[in-house]
Order: structure tokens, then sequence, then C-alpha cells
């Protein structure tokens, strides 16, 4: 629920807010207020589920919302390696998850919206052959200077126009809910990933307690974060 990653195929001005009329998941038009964060309103699909903005943040404010500060944290340097350590420990345990599922083979590795890297770190050094997607470009840059021999492909996953059946895995994580359209990521997901291959997805949950119990106050559904 949290704000979404700008869309090329979207016709509207840069500072314009666009207004949702049909679920971008299912397509169904009994869209209903649930409540509001900051200047924003959160709405629920009555078909589906779906839960977004509505109408969204323009292009301008996620550009100031994903520029160059968006993955620098704390300024105070205990807090910031602090960061560093939880997200360390968190990349290790997407990977034991990984391997439970996947088996212990490697191979191509896409991880979207990949940050300043910290997963695609490990996933190297635990054999896989990476390639990472990010809007930032300052992440871009800080995840590229941290891989041996992976990439970093700066900008939205459907403008790279990568070729299909490429990759044995996909990771996403703490994504799906910046992006405009949930289902079109997802469908150029399966078309760049090889037949049987894997796709790990790590996304907040509203059926989990803290977002029942805090709702518009929940961490998640600031349009920062």
């Amino acid at each position: 629920m949290n704000p979404d990653l700008p869309s090329t195929k979207l016709n509207f001005q840069p500072t314009q807010r666009p207004l949702v009329k049909a679920c971008h998941v299912c397509g169904g038009n009994k869209i209903y207020y649930l409540f509001s964060t900051s200047d924003y309103r959160a709405v629920r699909c009555q078909d589906c589920g779906l839960v977004f903005l509505n109408p969204q943040p323009s292009e301008a404010e996620l550009a100031r919302i994903y520029g160059a500060d968006y993955f620098l944290g704390s300024e105070n340097s205990a807090e910031r390696q602090a960061v560093r350590e939880i997200k360390g420990a968190t990349a290790g345990l997407y990977l034991s998850e990984i391997r439970r599922y996947h088996g212990a083979g490697t191979g191509r590795l896409l991880e979207i919206g990949c940050g300043n890297g910290d997963f695609l770190v490990q996933a190297e050094s635990a054999g896989w052959q990476v390639t990472g997607v990010e809007y930032t470009a300052a992440a871009c840059a800080t995840a590229q200077g941290r891989l041996k021999n992976g990439e970093v492909r700066c900008g939205e996953l459907a403008g790279l126009k990568l070729p299909p059946d490429q990759y044995d895995l996909c990771v996403i994580a703490d994504v799906l809910e910046h992006v405009r359209s949930p289902l079109e990521l997802l469908r150029e997901i399966h078309r760049v990933l090889k037949p049987g291959g894997t796709l790990f997805v790590a996304t907040p949950s509203l059926d989990s307690w803290s977002a029942r119990l805090l709702r518009q106050k929940w961490r998640n559904s600031r349009p920062s974060t």
C-alpha cells in the first residue's frame, strides 16, 4: 500500500495525481474508501480486496520520495550500521528460504528493487550470477560498486526490455506494494523467468496484527516508505 513506482505507460502530467477508476488486479470498479493517511486516501477493491492509494501519488511526488536520499536512512553512523546488519541478516534469511524451495543449485538471479545491493552481495557470494534492477540512480551506483561480477540496471523492469526466459530465480522483496499495477509487474517477471523458474516475494501483509491495529498509523501506510 506504499506509493507506486512511476510507469511510462500512464498518460498524465508529472504533477497530476492519477485517479484509478478500475482495480489494477481484477478490473473491478467497486472501490471503497478505507481511511486517509497524510493527504492520501486508501481504498479497497470489493471484488479482490486490493488496497491502494487513490488518487495515486504524482510522478513529481514519486521522484521526490525515491530520490538520492531514499536509501540513506539515518545520518547517525551507529544507526546506519544497525540497519546494515539487519538488512544483511534479512538477506541471509531470504537465501535460506529460497534454498528450501528452489534447492541448493544456483543459476541466474534477478532482483527487482535491489536498493543498495545488500541481498545481491550475499547471493553473489553464494554462487548466483546476479542482476539487479533499481529505480533510484544513486542506489544503482552503490549496488554496482559492491558487486564483483554482477550487474545493476537502472530503471523499471518493463522499460529495460530484457530478453525472455533468462532467469532461474527472481526476487522482489518490499517491492510489490510500491508498483502501480502489480499484475503488470508479475506478467513481466513471468516473461523473463525461465520455464519452471522460481519467484520469491516478500511484502507487508494487511492481515498482520500491526496493520489491523495501527491502520493509517502503520509504517507501511505512509506514502514515504
